[in-house]
């Protein structure tokens, strides 16, 4: 499944932007894969970088500023698109076969600048250009930090709600479905461990959360036989540990 559904998101980003789409995780938990051995990091696939850093200098918060902008953040979406095309191809057989150290800079960097991104559009009421930005946020976090469930449901959580917001509902719905399915697993983990999660291991716990209240809020009662309701009361008890489950 992760291969079949890895191909459904990869090479999109160069469409339009509604025509992209969310890729859920669907590896089980695994450690990290590192380089074998030390390596001089070499940023191999940054080409677009430049550009894009000059972008989010740029004041877009004026109401003319999509006119005037607008063809510009395209136009630096589909030259990062690129760049994170050749990591994938790079990077596939991550998680199971290591990536050298230069290559999980570039897919992890692209990853933050795509999250700017997605921030900027949302504060600025692009939406489109939003969802472009989350997809690019997703694949790129996808192909070099796909074990790590903390980066991974961010990501995948804010395509599916530019894909609401577009009215997208059924594919919104399946991302949310997918978010679940993959971090169902950290209720049974969490209620064999008494402590409180914290850091990394919350904020996953809380993207799961966010998914059991979409699916729900969409008028789903059940994922594949398992009760959303008392899913839902499960990751609340594990959050009000640490105090986070109001």
């Amino acid at each position: 499944m992760w291969n079949r559904l890895k191909k459904l998101f990869s090479n999109k980003s160069t469409e339009t932007a509604t025509e992209q789409s969310g890729r859920p995780p669907c590896a089980p938990p695994l450690e990290p894969a590192v380089p074998a051995e030390p390596t001089p990091p070499v940023l191999a696939f940054d080409n677009a970088r430049p550009e894009v850093e000059a972008f989010l200098k740029l004041d877009i918060s004026s109401a003319k500023a999509d006119s005037e902008k607008g063809e510009q953040a395209k136009s630096v979406m589909k030259k990062m698109a690129i760049d994170i095309d050749q990591i994938e191809r790079a990077a596939r057989g991550n998680p199971e076969n290591a990536i050298d150290t230069g290559l999980w800079l570039s897919g992890s960097g692209y990853g933050n600048l795509a999250q700017e991104l997605t921030d900027r559009f949302r504060e600025s009421g692009w939406l489109d250009h939003e969802q472009f930005a989350s997809a690019l946020w997703a694949r790129s976090t996808l192909a070099v930090n796909a074990t790590f469930h903390h980066l991974v449901g961010p990501a995948m959580l804010a395509n599916a709600d530019c894909q609401q917001r577009l009215g997208n509902t059924d594919r919104a719905t399946y991302i949310y479905t997918s978010v679940f399915k993959d971090f169902v697993f950290l209720i049974a983990t969490w209620q064999q461990n008494p402590a409180a999660p914290d850091g990394d291991d919350k904020a996953a716990i809380e993207c799961l959360r966010t998914a059991i209240e979409k699916l729900t809020a969409l008028g789903n009662s059940e994922v594949e036989g398992t009760d959303l309701k008392t899913s839902g009361e499960h990751v609340l008890q594990i959050l009000e540990r640490s105090g986070s489950g109001e």
